[in-house]
C-alpha cells in the first residue's frame, strides 16, 4: 500500500482497474450480445446461400408452370387429332432434358363419349426424343382418374401446379416428379395436364452450393424421402427415407431429428459429427413447392466469421486501450513533475527568512500556473498584511511610550499622595492616642465623681452638723466641676478634628 501513497500510483492504478473492468466488461457484453447477433447473421447467410437452391427449384417450378398453363389454356380449344399432333411441340421445350414427359388426362366421356380413358402422354426416351405412351389407356391399366395426383390436380386453383410426391419408375433412370395441372372447358372441369419434371437436376444444385457454403445440404420431402444424392458418394440414396439412413450418416440422422420436431418455418438445431465436432442444421421449407432443404455446417466454420470480427476489434481496441494508458501516464508523470516543481518553490519561499517579495514563475494559463499564481496572490497579501502589522507594531510602540510617560507623572502623584497619606495616618495615630488619654481621664473622672457622691450622700448625713466642712467641700466641688467643663470642651475639639 506504500506504492500507493502518490497521486500518480493512485491514479495509474485507478486507471488501470477502470480499463480492466471495462475490457472485461466489454468481452462480457460482446459474448452475450454482439456473438449472438454475429452468429444469427452468419447462420442468416448460410440459410440464404442455401436459400438459392430453392429459388432456382422454384425458377425451374415457374417454366414448368408456365408451360403447363399453355397447355391447360390450349388444350380445350384443340380437337382430339390436334391434341394428339400437337401435344409433343407444347412439351419438348426445344429438347430439354429435365422436362421428361408430359400429358393430358381427361375425364371419362369426356374427351371421347362413352370412352372412360382416353388420355395423351408422351415421355423420352433413351435418345432424349419424345415417344407416346398408351399405358394408362389399356384395359390392363389402372384408372388415371382415380390415382391421387390426378385428384390433387384437377382440386388445384386455376393455373397453380400440384406437385406430386418423387417417384421412379422403368421409364425414367431417374427420379421424377409432375406438375398437375386442371383443364376446364366451358366453366367445366374437363381434365388435368402433367409435365414430368427429372430430379437429377436437383443433385448439381447440391453439389454447387455445398462447395460454396463448405456444407452439407439435401434436398428432401416432408415424409423424410431423399431427393438429392450426396456429392461424391456412390450410393444411390434417393427415394430411400433418411429413417432407413440415420443410423449411417449423423447429418441424415440430424435431418430425421429435425423432420420430428419440423414447424412451419425454418428449423435449427445442432449434432455431433462423426469425428465429434458440432454441426449445426438448419430445415426450411422450399416454398410452393412438398419439398424441404436441409443445410448444415460446422459450427465451427459457422462462427468463424464472427470469430474473425471479434478478433479484429480485438486487434483494433486493445492497441488504442495501451496507447490511451501511455498517454495517460506520461500526461500524469508531466502534471506530476509540474506540481513537484511547484512544491520546490513554496518549500523554498518558506525556508530560511521567508522572503515575502519572491514570487513563483508562472509561464503558462493553465491549472497548475492557476495554482502558482493563487501561491502568489497568497503570498502577496501575507506580504501586505506583514507591512500592516509592522506599521501598527509602530504605532503600538509609540503608544506605549506615551503611556509610559504618563505612568511616571502617575506614580510620582501616587508617591506624594502615599507621603501625604502616611501623614495624614501618623496624625490620625497621635490623635487617637490623645483620645484614649482623654477617655481615660474622663473615666477616672466619672469615677471620681461617682465616690464624690457617695461622699456626698455620706456627707449629707452629717450637713447638718458639719455645715462649714460642707461649705468648703461645696466649694471644692465647684473647682471640680469646673475642671471637667474645660476636659469636655477639649473632648470636643479632639472630636471635631477627628471628624475632619
Amino acid at each position: 500500500m506504500a506504492s500507493l501513497k502518490t497521486v500518480q500510483a493512485r491514479y495509474t492504478a485507478t486507471f488501470v482497474g477502470f480499463m480492466a473492468l471495462v475490457i472485461v466488461l466489454t468481452v462480457y457484453g460482446i459474448g452475450q450480445f454482439v456473438s449472438p447477433r454475429l452468429t444469427a447473421n452468419d447462420e442468416n447467410m448460410l440459410t440464404a446461400k442455401a436459400a438459392d437452391i430453392s429459388n432456382e427449384i422454384k425458377t425451374e417450378l415457374a417454366r414448368v408452370q408456365a408451360q403447363a398453363r399453355v397447355i391447360t389454356e390450349l388444350v380445350p380449344q384443340l380437337s382430339s387429332d390436334d391434341i394428339d399432333r400437337l401435344l409433343p411441340f407444347m412439351v419438348n421445350q426445344y429438347g430439354e432434358a429435365k422436362v421428361f414427359g408430359g400429358g393430358i388426362w381427361p375425364l371419362p366421356n369426356v374427351r371421347t363419349p362413352g370412352r372412360a380413358k382416353h388420355s395423351t402422354f408422351y415421355h423420352r426416351d433413351a435418345s432424349g426424343k419424345l415417344i407416346v405412351n398408351t399405358h394408362w389407356n389399356s384395359p390392363e391399366s389402372l384408372n388415371y382418374f382415380e390415382q391421387g395426383w390426378h385428384k390433387g390436380g384437377l382440386n388445384s386453383p386455376a393455373g397453380q401446379c400440384a406437385w406430386a410426391p418423387a417417384y421412379q419408375d422403368a421409364a425414367s433412370p431417374e427420379p421424377r416428379t409432375n406438375c398437375a395441372m386442371a383443364i376446364t372447358k366451358d366453366g367445366q372441369p374437363w381434365g388435368v395436364s402433367t409435365i414430368d419434371v427429372t430430379l437429377g437436376f436437383f443433385n448439381k444444385l447440391v453439389e454447387a452450393k455445398e462447395q460454396e457454403v463448405h456444407g452439407r445440404i439435401m434436398i428432401i420431402e416432408a415424409d423424410g424421402k431423399i431427393l438429392s444424392n450426396v456429392p461424391g458418394s456412390s450410393d444411390k440414396i434417393v427415394l430411400r427415407n433418411v429413417s432407413e439412413l440415420a443410423a449411417q450418416s449423423p447429418f441424415i440422422n440430424g435431418i430425421k431429428s429435425a423432420l420430428a420436431v419440423k414447424g412451419s418455418g425454418t428449423s435449427r438445431l445442432t449434432y455431433q459429427n462423426s469425428d465429434g465436432e458440432e454441426s449445426t442444421l438448419f430445415l426450411m421449407p422450399v416454398a410452393g413447392t412438398p419439398w424441404l432443404l436441409a443445410v448444415s455446417q460446422n459450427t465451427d466454420l459457422l462462427k468463424s466469421q464472427s470469430e474473425t470480427v471479434l478478433k479484429t476489434l480485438a486487434w483494433l481496441q486493445i492497441p488504442m486501450v495501451l496507447v490511451l494508458l501511455v498517454l495517460m501516464i506520461v500526461a500524469l508523470r508531466t502534471l506530476m513533475n509540474r506540481l513537484g516543481v511547484l512544491k520546490t518553490n513554496i518549500d523554498t519561499l518558506s525556508a530560511g527568512d521567508a522572503d515575502l517579495t519572491r514570487r513563483i514563475a508562472v509561464k503558462g494559463h493553465d491549472e497548475v500556473d492557476q495554482v502558482g499564481e493563487s501561491v502568489n496572490n497568497f503570498i502577496a497579501y501575507l506580504q501586505r498584511m506583514m507591512l500592516d502589522v509592522s506599521s501598527s507594531t509602530s504605532e503600538i510602540a509609540s503608544g506605549i511610550e506615551q503611556l509610559r510617560s504618563q505612568a511616571g507623572v502617575t506614580n510620582a502623584i501616587l508617591i506624594r499622595h502615599a507621603n501625604e497619606t502616611d501623614q495624614a495616618v501618623t496624625a490620625i495615630t497621635e490623635m487617637s492616642s490623645t483620645a484614649d488619654e482623654v477617655a481615660r481621664s474622663a473615666a477616672q473622672t466619672a469615677s471620681f465623681t461617682q465616690s464624690a457622691n457617695e461622699n456626698a450622700q455620706v456627707s449629707k448625713t452629717v450637713v447638718a452638723d458639719a455645715s462649714d466642712s460642707v461649705n468648703a467641700l461645696i466649694s471644692e466641688v465647684d473647682s471640680a466641676t469646673s475642671k471637667v467643663q474645660s476636659m469636655e470642651q477639649d473632648a470636643k475639639r479632639i472630636n471635631a478634628v477627628l471628624a475632619v
